[in-house]
């Protein structure tokens, strides 16, 4: 009898997690179709340059230990946050970004631009 209930209570551990696991696999990004095995990395630096199609951040390398430039290519589907154009952002502003490399080239996903912090606003 005590295998029994041991064997019960083994099985219902297994089919429990079997449905957590389906369940949370829909918490997935969306992948776009265009880019396969797209991995989506965050960077962050501060605003160099930018053109209709890429943009150039001064971000920190721990490798080198200095800051170096990094381009980034938009597009159509980049989502942009706190500005209406790249060509709108201001020298020196703070970026938040996440891409997706594709083609080696580092696809632009969404853009944050951060917004400077209000004075006399106590944290």
């Amino acid at each position: 009898m005590k295998r029994f209930g041991f064997s019960l209570c083994l099985l219902s551990v297994a089919y429990g997690s079997f449905f957590l696991y389906a369940r949370g696999s829909d918490a997935v990004p969306a992948v776009n179709p265009a880019i396969p095995n797209q991995n989506i990395e965050i960077s962050y630096g501060t605003f160099v340059k930018a053109s209709p199609d890429g943009i150039v951040l001064s971000e920190y390398n721990a490798e080198k230990d200095a800051n170096v430039d990094v381009a980034y290519v938009l597009d159509a589907d980049t989502k942009l946050t706190n500005i209406e154009s790249v060509d709108k952002i201001a020298p020196g502003a703070d970026i938040e970004l996440s891409y997706a490399m594709f083609n080696d080239k580092k696809m632009v996903k969404s853009l944050v631009v951060e917004l400077p912090e209000s004075a006399g606003v106590n944290k």
